[in-house]
């Protein structure tokens, strides 16, 4: 259970949620609450944070957060066999991740300052429920997700 009362009295109190997390697979706060799908962290981080939201952070695998939720979305989408289901990964309906695609889409048109060139997600401000998304990214491969799941 989130105790999201927590989360904006820390925003409230100049918490920066773009400080990088050393030795972690999703280098911030914003990465990891894209990953899981946490739809009301995300709406907490761009209404409450005092600081600009960094979307120029890449993970070591130089994925920015979009790309993070275009992988768990396309994720979200795939079938899964019971002993895939079971293991700790996103697990949240394809629209979830729609909506946090298309607020970073939002966040990134009102500040574009914060966000890479060509950062953004395919589908993000569609609102729609199935990936038209790039070509080179319309399949998620285990590893892409693996390596943010330890």
């Amino acid at each position: 259970k989130r105790d999201y009362r927590l989360v904006r009295t820390l925003l409230d109190a100049g918490a920066d949620v773009n400080l990088v997390v050393a030795d972690e697979g999703l280098p911030n706060v914003l990465f990891w609450a894209t990953y899981w799908g946490e739809l009301e962290l995300m709406k907490l981080f761009v209404t409450y944070s005092k600081h600009r939201l960094d979307l120029t952070v890449r993970k070591h695998t130089n994925e920015t957060v979009f790309d993070v939720a275009e992988a768990s979305r396309n994720f979200a989408q795939m079938r899964k066999p019971k002993h895939i289901a079971k293991l700790p990964l996103p697990n949240r309906p394809v629209v979830v991740y729609d909506k946090i695609c298309q607020m970073l889409e939002e966040y990134r048109q009102k500040y574009p300052e914060t966000a890479a060139e060509g950062a953004g997600c395919a589908t993000g401000q569609t609102g729609s429920t199935t990936a038209t998304g790039r070509g080179d990214k319309a399949t998620t491969s285990p590893d892409r997700l693996s390596d943010v799941a330890r």
